[in-house]
């Protein structure tokens, strides 16, 4: 799956493992890295609903179409498709299966 990044600032931080273990430590670091080196092996996010570990999760409260991935607790890599129009399901919700590009909105403990 293809990533993009909300910014350069983020965009540049995620492209670099000791930027990312500067910022979040050297175990949450690492592991962010993972993450996103598994999302984009990935062909849809649907997919990353089978990888268990990824945690992934469709937030509420008005962010409907936004996603979140499991770091470390209480850390998350929080994405959304990156196409437009979103695709949709006939219900209505996003057709996970059609994603094929997500944009990392940010990486935060949002609890």
């Amino acid at each position: 799956m293809d990533l993009c990044f909300a910014d350069t600032q983020l965009r540049k931080l995620c492209s670099s493992e000791k930027e990312l273990i500067r910022k979040f430590g050297d175990r949450r670091g690492k592991l962010i890295a993972v993450r996103l080196s598994e999302l984009r092996a990935l062909p849809t996010l649907a997919t990353a609903y089978q990888v268990a570990h990824l945690g992934l999760h469709q937030l509420k409260a008005g962010r409907d179409e936004t996603f979140a991935l499991n770091v470390v607790d209480p850390y998350r890599i929080v994405l959304e498709p990156a196409e437009t129009p979103v695709p949709r399901r006939d219900d209505g919700g996003v057709a996970l299966e059609r994603v094929l590009a997500v944009a990392v909105l940010e990486i935060i403990d949002y609890h």
